[in-house]
């Protein structure tokens, strides 16, 4: 048996966190980016869960994104940080709700909105790959789906990716039909 010596915990330690070892580039494989929910449980919770409630873990845990299910644990949606601003509050409100009555589901991009990556696809592509396919089709997140198993996997932040290419990151909203009357109004 060896004899293993124990070292006391002083103020010149401090936690490490995988961002801090894993430097990626636009040359990078896009895998590299992937949150995989093989190896990771995905963070979530439930679409009835208090809005105000969600903010509050969110913040807690320093997570800016929670996959939203229903009770048999099914994908319904996802929910950001930004879902969860006032003015998305304000606007359920409006629609006759008290704010403590604003549940997940009411705030979440649906399910039906959300874009995914094919796995296998992302195992040949680049960083700069993924960027550029989040900016054309407006996404500031997207999911990662496996087709031959029917799962989604994993999960891509542009958020992540600006942190860990040290870079601000900007993912433009698709223009509504607001924007296009505007440019065209002379």
């Amino acid at each position: 048996m060896k004899n293993l010596d124990m070292m006391a915990l002083d103020d010149s330690y401090h936690l490490a966190h995988p961002e801090e070892f894993d430097e990626i580039e636009m040359r990078s494989p896009a895998l590299a980016l992937l949150t995989d929910f093989r190896r990771h449980h995905p963070a979530e919770l439930d679409g009835d869960t208090p809005g105000t409630q969600a903010e509050f873990l969110m913040r807690k845990s320093h997570v800016k994104l929670l996959l939203v299910v229903d009770k048999e644990e099914e994908l319904i949606g996802i929910v950001s940080h930004g879902d969860l601003d006032d003015q998305k509050f304000i606007l359920q409100q409006d629609k006759g709700f008290q704010r403590e009555d604003i549940l997940v589901k009411h705030l979440m991009q649906s399910r039906a909105l959300i874009k995914g990556l094919n796995y296998r696809q992302l195992q040949n592509a680049s960083v700069e790959d993924v960027v550029h396919a989040l900016q054309q089709n407006h996404q500031q997140y997207c999911l990662v789906l496996d087709p031959d198993e029917k799962h989604i996997c994993g999960v891509i932040s542009a958020m992540d990716i600006a942190s860990r290419l040290h870079i601000p990151l900007t993912i433009e909203g698709a223009p509504t039909f607001g924007d296009i009357f505007k440019a065209v109004k002379p």
